[in-house]
């Protein structure tokens, strides 16, 4: 049997900020616990067990407990989850890697540091294609409905299945919930289609022309587009630029190819695109000069 934990870790928090806890993540927290009381009942993992235990969270069955986690304030959900991500951590399902923003001209200045959380691209398409050829091939493992629910509840299934997909998926959703084989309940924090729906909409909002050229000129929403990274002075040439931003990359460990060179060379950092642009700010009294990096759509 498949640990539960292992596969919504998988789906669910690849690319997420650690420590960063808005509606959505508080939602993804509330699903991580409720994953390891499921995978304690199941004998998948004495880990597990323990750390529910340990947080005196025990229950005699999965309703029960979802009306425990229903009840749970902001600061136990936030302790709770943290242990049972320690317990992935500590497996490898699931690394802590640096974000491409402390390279940020921003971030360095006021000693910002960020990380996300990174899965391996082969584990993360294996188990992506796995839930769909089950879902979509009505060919479930018992694992697969309770993995439906807690990405719909944490607002992840839309991000698995396409607009069409998830005509199909919302009716099979329906059925499992009358047939019992899910959680007749929601989990409390709002409902995650709409925080998702929610974002979403912010998000093409903040890309609009208009919005865009007005807060691009703010650095909060500036790094949604791009980066300003600082170098030592100006460089006319392009692969001084490449180099200069292929060192400050490498030391923050994170992978960088080169897919074209030339005047306006465009780089791969972690699986985004972005181009190279030779650029300076004005820092209080003195012209700071760097590159910027804008990211290619």
């Amino acid at each position: 049997m498949d640990r539960i934990t292992t596969e919504f870790v998988t789906m669910a928090y690849n690319g997420e900020v650690v420590n960063r806890w808005s509606s959505l993540a508080l939602n993804l927290g509330r699903c991580l616990i409720i994953a390891a009381f499921i995978d304690s009942q199941n004998g998948c993992s004495s880990q597990d067990y323990e750390t529910i235990k340990k947080c005196g969270l025990m229950e005699d069955n999965l309703n029960a407990f979802i009306r425990r986690v229903n009840g749970l304030r902001n600061k136990e959900i936030k302790r709770i989850s943290s242990e049972v991500m320690k317990g992935e951590l500590n497996r490898g399902v699931i690394k802590k890697k640096n974000s491409i923003v402390n390279c940020d001209y921003y971030y360095k200045l006021s000693g910002i540091r960020e990380e996300r959380y990174s899965i391996d691209d082969k584990v993360h398409i294996s188990v992506e294609e796995r839930l769909r050829a089950e879902v979509l091939g009505n060919d479930e493992r018992d694992e697969t409905y309770m993995l439906m629910w807690l990405l719909k509840q944490s607002g992840v299934l839309n991000k698995v299945f396409s607009e069409d997909e998830m005509y199909i998926v919302e009716e099979k959703y329906r059925c499992y919930k009358i047939e019992n084989r899910i959680p007749n309940m929601d989990l409390k924090g709002g409902n995650p289609n709409v925080l998702y729906t929610f974002s979403l909409l912010k998000k093409r909002i903040l890309d609009t022309a208009l919005v865009t050229s007005t807060l691009s000129r703010i650095p909060i929403f500036q790094r949604k587009k791009s980066l300003f990274i600082a170098t030592d002075k100006y460089f006319s040439n392009s692969a001084e630029r490449l180099a200069a931003v292929k060192k400050l990359v490498e030391e923050e460990h994170l992978s960088f190819q080169v897919e074209k060179e030339g005047e306006f060379a465009e780089i791969r950092i972690d699986g985004v695109l972005y181009e190279i642009v030779p650029d300076a700010i004005k820092a209080k009294y003195m012209l700071v000069h760097g590159v910027r990096l804008r990211k290619v759509a």
